[in-house]
């Protein structure tokens, strides 16, 4: 499987996994590094986009992620930007967080700076003030019968 066929089935993973848990996008929702925006049809709610490395498309204006109360906060694989995202997390004002991390991923990509386990999030995620209420493996491949997480999938709540 080439790089370009990897990309798409791990994009198709995710938007399974976001629309499994569609039911924490109903209110306002905020798409915390955004980029291009793949998931925005995903949320039923009212779709905030937010990233410092994008211009939003369809919209004219850049939100403040830090400021108003949101429904959920998804966070599709931002963490990875982060060496500790603990700072980041305890700023949003939120009842819940929709995360996916990578657990094993090629250096493509220079602003990744960090891979997590499973116990490593919910670590991060209880330092922060939440707790996890759901989590998933998305995706997994094999090397002589060891079994690698492609990604991570949590729901997590406010404490």
């Amino acid at each position: 499987m080439g790089t370009k066929e990897l990309r798409e089935n791990i994009l198709k993973i995710i938007r399974d996994f976001i629309a499994r848990n569609a039911h924490y996008l109903k209110g306002r929702t905020l798409d915390y590094g955004c980029g291009l925006q793949p998931y925005e049809d995903l949320v039923t709610g009212t779709y905030i986009p937010f990233d410092k490395g994008y211009v939003a498309k369809k919209y004219n204006r850049v939100y403040d992620p830090f400021t108003g109360e949101f429904e959920c906060v998804m966070l599709i694989d931002v963490l990875a930007c982060f060496i500790d995202p603990r700072p980041l997390l305890t700023i949003f004002k939120t009842k819940h967080l929709m995360i996916t991390s990578t657990g094993c991923w090629h250096e493509g990509c220079k602003y990744d700076l960090s891979r997590f386990t499973l116990n490593g999030l919910r670590q991060i995620l209880y330092d922060s003030g939440y707790e996890v209420i759901s989590e998933e493996i998305l995706g997994k491949f094999y090397i002589d019968g060891v079994m690698f997480p492609q990604h991570h999938g949590i729901i997590a709540r406010k404490r």
